[in-house]
């Protein structure tokens, strides 16, 4: 075996090692960051907490949020006319566990207890839900804002809705500094690349590897890596990208 033999061994030896490890990593949602982030989703729905699900497009929960809910819809046009930029980034959509009515206590018992008793809207021992939609939406500036309806539903076939509003919110966010942001995760990254000289040219594969922060300094570090073959041979090149 030659020289030139070792080395394209080498090459293509390499190539398949890069390009499997891209790949597996794709294959798998995501890298070790988003299977921690789905365990411990998991764990918080599991203790009863309610945990966020990510979505890369919202367009078609948020369309079918608002034809369902026609206050909520209008809540909605009326916060695009004063910021057309501003973009959904939660919805939420909450419901309580059904309830009984309560009967009116007797003079001098607890407030909690004496509720609405109209026969013609709640009586006691109707069951009753508490529906709540509600939207995040955040402006190119920075602003979040929130909007939403809470309804009262009486349980029963089919369900009533007694009463809608919107509700208002008051939220607080923890501001953070820029040094203090977290640096953005990036995953593999794979696809198609060409060189074209004047007598030759070459076809090929390029694999990006998620950026890694360097330790001290707030700068991302990815390699890449090139490999193909050309009129003139196997082609591979190897390179490093820094973010900030």
């Amino acid at each position: 075996m030659n020289v030139a033999s070792v080395r394209n061994l080498i090459i293509w030896g390499l190539a398949a090692i890069l390009l499997t490890v891209a790949v597996k990593e794709r294959g798998c949602p995501g890298s070790h960051i988003d299977r921690e982030a789905r365990y411990e989703r998991h764990a918080l729905r599991d203790a009863g907490f309610v945990a966020t699900i990510p979505e890369r497009d919202l367009s078609s929960a948020l369309a079918e949020l608002v034809a369902q809910n026609e206050m909520l819809s209008a809540e909605l046009e009326r916060l695009r006319k004063l910021s057309p930029a501003s973009r959904a980034t939660a919805i939420l959509r909450a419901k309580t566990a059904p309830t009984l009515v309560k009967d009116v206590g007797a003079p001098g018992a607890a407030e909690t207890t004496k509720v609405l008793q109209n026969p013609c809207v709640l009586t006691a021992g109707d069951t009753l839900r508490i529906d709540v939609d509600a939207i995040l939406n955040r402006t190119p500036r920075g602003t979040y804002a929130i909007l939403g309806t809470a309804a009262a539903v009486r349980i029963g076939d089919p369900p009533h809705e007694i009463m809608r509003s919107p509700f208002s919110l008051d939220a607080s966010t923890l501001e953070v500094a820029v040094d203090e942001r977290p640096h953005q995760q990036t995953g593999w990254g794979i696809g198609p690349w060409g060189v074209l000289q004047l007598n030759s040219w070459g076809l090929g594969l390029i694999a990006i590897s998620p950026s890694v922060k360097l330790p001290l300094i707030d700068l991302g570090v990815e390699v890449m890596g090139a490999l193909g073959a050309g009129t003139e041979g196997p082609i591979a090149a190897l390179g490093v990208l820094v973010r900030y």
